[in-house]
């Protein structure tokens, strides 16, 4: 039987519950370092929720077609020496565990943690994109990144075509120094000026929680109720920016970046106007796949995934197992 079918990995699952297969790892998985199937960790810079619950299931699917334990997990909870502490942690186990997949906090900060883990010769792979000159804010073996640079263009051309009414917008962002939603914000920006709609404000999030999001929301409704619509940079915000509007009475245009299965509940019930998100089951499958070939010595050359569009009349995916048995 499939793991996904007799273990929790579905959308939904606790990340932190997950965190004690690190406690178990202590043994060898039974798998080759020096070539083949990789063991993963994913070491996971913020807190839980739907993305997190697609990477962990994109791993594990990894993990199960190649007869391997699942993957170590690890949750800074958006604390950088944590996340430092977590690395060092993995490093030391690195005749059990061949590349970690890593959300990181703060790239800069992470650049020596993540040549100990090269050096241990550890595959490190990352969903971080290149910049307007092709430069990684990250020195990963090898990165695996939604197409950042193209989504901001097709939020702004969905609220030109679907909402024209649109004029202030309140961006809600991770805190800064976040490449790929730095980068995101940026474009948005400059889409929307060259579309003629205002970001009014930038809230950042130190957590990117549904309960931060909404407390920050009601206070900025409260104080400027000119705000017709919200982008937010994951899913819970934008779930935490839809409470507050209901807690308002204030009618808001609601997009989204994710298509887990919680953002996506919330575009069926019309919570959220419209989510964009890029298959990060996928992206995690890959990351493995990307691991792999980075220890077996092979050229990895960067591999961006696109973004699509859902809305209520298109809000589903398929369940992890149907994913992993697709996918390739």
């Amino acid at each position: 039987m499939s793991r996904f079918n007799s273990k929790a990995i579905l959308a939904g699952v606790s990340v932190v519950a997950l965190t004690a297969t690190l406690a178990a790892c202590g043994e060898d998985s039974g798998s080759s370092s020096d070539g083949g199937a990789v063991r993963m960790a994913f070491v996971n810079g913020f807190s839980g929720g739907g993305p997190v619950d697609d990477f962990v299931a994109g791993l594990t699917c990894y993990a199960d077609k190649n007869d391997l334990d699942d993957p170590v997990i690890t949750v800074a909870d958006g604390d950088v020496n944590k996340q430092l502490n977590d690395i060092d942690s993995l490093v030391a186990r690195s005749g059990q565990i061949d590349g970690l997949f890593v959300m990181p906090v703060d790239p800069a900060a992470l650049k020596p943690a993540y040549d100990r883990a090269k050096d241990a010769d550890m595959a490190v792979i990352d969903p971080v994109s290149p910049d307007a000159e092709g430069k990684f804010a990250t020195d990963a073996s090898s990165h695996v990144a939604p197409d950042d640079a193209g989504v901001p263009a097709l939020m702004v051309s969905y609220l030109s075509e679907n909402h024209a009414d649109v004029k202030r917008v309140a961006l809600l962002s991770p805190p800064p120094g976040q490449p790929m939603s730095d980068q995101r914000a940026s474009l948005f920006k400059e889409e929307a000026a060259t579309a003629g709609i205002e970001v009014a404000r930038e809230l950042n999030m130190e957590k990117i929680t549904t309960e931060e999001a909404q407390k920050k929301v009601e206070d900025l409704l409260t104080s400027d109720k000119s705000i017709d619509a919200i982008f937010a940079q994951n899913g819970a915000m934008a779930r935490g920016a839809a409470l507050a509007a209901k807690s308002q009475g204030v009618d808001l245009v609601i997009i989204s970046i994710d298509s887990d299965a919680e953002t996506l509940a919330a575009v069926k019930s019309g919570d959220i106007d419209a989510a964009f998100g890029a298959d990060l089951f996928n992206l995690a499958y890959q990351a493995s796949v990307q691991a792999e070939k980075v220890k077996a010595g092979e050229k990895v050359d960067f591999l961006s995934l696109p973004y699509e569009t859902y809305t209520s009349a298109n809000a589903a995916v398929a369940g992890a197992a149907e994913r992993c048995a697709a996918v390739k």
